[in-house]
């Protein structure tokens, strides 16, 4: 599972780039109630596939999220960490859709 990002986005160093793509990396830890994610991204699926390092973007708030998680109800860990980061990149006007891969 992936997030292809459909809004440009800028790179630290200045950069523009769109569209792009994007890995999830979620941690629950031991209490069960919270998740905490974490994006990465790259130029595209290739790149990432090529093992070209990621690229740093220069708004900070999307890279890493905390959100409040029930194992019992909220489904499966990493649809639900999908779905909360493109929620979460969408209230700062960024379009993501999921996709399998």
């Amino acid at each position: 599972m992936a997030l292809n990002i459909k809004t440009q986005l800028t790179t630290r160093e200045g950069l523009q780039v769109f569209p792009s793509y994007a890995r999830i990396a979620y941690m629950v830890p031991n209490e069960g109630n919270l998740m905490q994610i974490a994006i990465q991204y790259w130029v595209d699926e290739t790149n990432f596939r090529n093992g070209t390092p990621d690229f740093t973007v220069a708004n900070r708030e999307i890279t890493l999220l905390t959100v409040p998680f029930d194992r019992l109800t909220d489904g499966d860990p990493l649809q639900f960490a999908h779905q909360k980061m493109v929620e979460h990149l969408e209230s700062h006007n960024i379009v993501a859709e999921i996709v399998l891969d």
